[in-house]
């Protein structure tokens, strides 16, 4: 277990910055840990005590022509005040990171959804998002309700009564800090002249396709457009005909043959 040595760093960066950092080798006074960022795929850094940076690069594998298409996003919170909240508490609020291409020409506004529902956008190396916002795209990833990292009652919120409920909700409230004098003030690109699109994968599919079917009081759609990847169109198809029905039915909070859980999974079906 001696100590572990630093490499001369291959990139221009001296310091790996923010991003997702996970040990996987210890000496005696350094730590080897695989970082990853919204600009950085994965790579080997090591602690270098006594050094200006404090740290130094161990490998470089992502293309150069790669790194200069990706963005850093920005990181906003949305609050929503219809999610449920604890007695005198503030219902928490949703994490969202937002992906503005450069330039100069309109953005119109997107809402991107994760998979899961138990998942989150952290601040990782996701290349889809960055694309999209290449395409002319504001890009909004929340994390709504039933994520991770915020805590198991954010994560719980959407068991049983809360499926497609909590989520669907967090959802509308994005939506809506999108069409609002907050996001336009953030960038002054933002084009809703076609209104606000929404897509995601799996359970990002599922909500797509939910948010799809709101309406405003005046009968108008929520959304301009939609695109929905592997989502669930039909929750009795879901539960009984897929390899994870364990799992779905801890979402739904029981099985959907049962009388009121196949009353909600109805309400749950797009």
């Amino acid at each position: 277990s001696g100590a572990l040595l630093a490499a001369e760093p291959l990139g221009s960066e001296a310091v790996s910055g923010k991003g997702c950092k996970i040990p996987v080798a210890v000496g005696e006074d350094s730590v080897v840990y695989h970082h990853r960022s919204p600009t950085e795929s994965g790579d080997l850094w090591v602690s270098a005590p006594g050094t200006p940076a404090g740290e130094a690069r161990v490998t470089e594998t992502m293309p150069l022509s790669l790194r200069r298409k990706l963005l850093v996003p920005r990181e906003v919170t949305i609050a929503n005040g219809d999610a449920p909240a604890r007695p005198g508490e503030a219902p928490l609020p949703v994490h969202a990171q937002v992906f503005v291409p450069g330039g100069d020409g309109p953005l119109q506004p997107l809402l991107w959804l994760h998979g899961g529902p138990m998942a989150q956008y952290s601040f990782d190396c996701n290349t889809l998002l960055s694309w999209l916002a290449g395409c002319g795209y504001l890009v909004l990833a929340p994390n709504f309700s039933g994520s991770t990292g915020s805590g198991l009652e954010f994560m719980d919120r959407v068991l049983g009564e809360g499926c497609g409920v909590a989520d669907l909700s967090d959802c509308l409230a994005c939506a809506a800090y999108l069409e609002s004098g907050e996001a336009a003030e953030m960038e002054s690109r933002l084009d809703l002249s076609r209104g606000v699109a929404v897509g995601g994968h799996s359970w990002g599919g599922y909500l797509a396709y939910m948010c799809m079917l709101e309406k405003r009081p005046d009968g108008t759609s929520v959304f301009g457009c939609g695109v929905a990847a592997a989502g669930i169109a039909d929750w009795f198809v879901q539960q009984r005909h897929t390899e994870v029905r364990y799992y779905d039915h801890a979402l739904m909070g029981g099985w959907v043959y049962e009388g009121e859980v196949s009353l909600r999974a109805r309400r749950a079906s797009p």
